[in-house]
């Protein structure tokens, strides 16, 4: 229940930044909002959906959710790897258009609900008793991440017959380091009654355990890619 709560504070912490940077830029054109935009959306955090509020001709609130998912296999060194990464994100973002459109910067932060399940599957001998028997053991992972994750970019808008803007938009999301819980299971061809009494030694659980923690851990940056379309009220 506390990790709900949480949840809920932190979704409301994104809202009431976004109602602020609003209130506060408003005044600041002295006239009514120059214009509204909604975008749909595809890319490396999912599809989905981008509303903008164009506050002066040089800068812009936005705001976004997508999701997604990706999955990818790989061996390397003996090792079979899967990943399955669920997306979902919600973004609040500052454009600055130097040159009123066009080219524009951006800077912002995501709540971050991405998770990734890795496994790892790997053979290994175990001598128990003068004999030697194969153990295939399978961590299985899931990984979390910051969950407010600060954001930068940059990219281009360009528009299509004066009905619908085209932008490609590309940076980097900071998800601090993340966060791993490993499960270890085996299975070995030794027989019945050895079987039961095999364990994975500890330092290959160990090795295991930490061969998955540093490979991932060192990722701290995610890839952020967007191509969009757009229509101006």
């Amino acid at each position: 229940m506390d990790e709900i709560y949480r949840k809920i504070k932190d979704i409301c912490l994104v809202i009431m930044l976004s109602m602020g940077m609003t209130l506060t830029l408003t005044p600041i054109a002295n006239a009514d909002l120059l214009g509204t935009r909604l975008a749909l959306t595809g890319g490396t955090l999912g599809v989905g959906v981008d509303f903008s509020l164009e506050v002066l001709n040089t800068f812009a609130v936005r705001a976004s959710a997508q999701s997604g998912s990706l999955s990818h296999d790989v061996s390397y060194n003996g090792t079979d790897y899967k990943g399955d990464l669920s997306l979902q994100t919600l973004g609040l973002q500052g454009d600055f258009l130097p040159f009123g459109g066009g080219i524009f910067a951006s800077v912002g932060a995501f709540y971050n609900m991405n998770k990734l399940k890795l496994t790892t599957e790997t053979v290994r001998q175990v001598t128990q008793g003068g004999n030697t028997y194969n153990m295939t053991i399978t961590t299985s992972s899931n990984v979390s991440f910051q969950e407010i994750s600060p954001y930068v970019g940059g990219g281009i808008r360009l528009g299509i017959l004066g009905l619908v803007d085209f932008s490609v938009e590309g940076g980097v999301m900071n998800h601090g380091v993340p966060m791993v819980s490993t499960e270890l299971t085996q299975i070995n061809d030794a027989p019945a009654g050895i079987s039961n009494t095999l364990t994975i030694p500890n330092d290959v659980q160990n090795e295991l355990i930490n061969n998955v923690r540093t490979s991932v851990e060192k990722f701290t940056l995610y890839p952020v890619i967007k191509i969009a379309g757009s229509i101006k009220f």
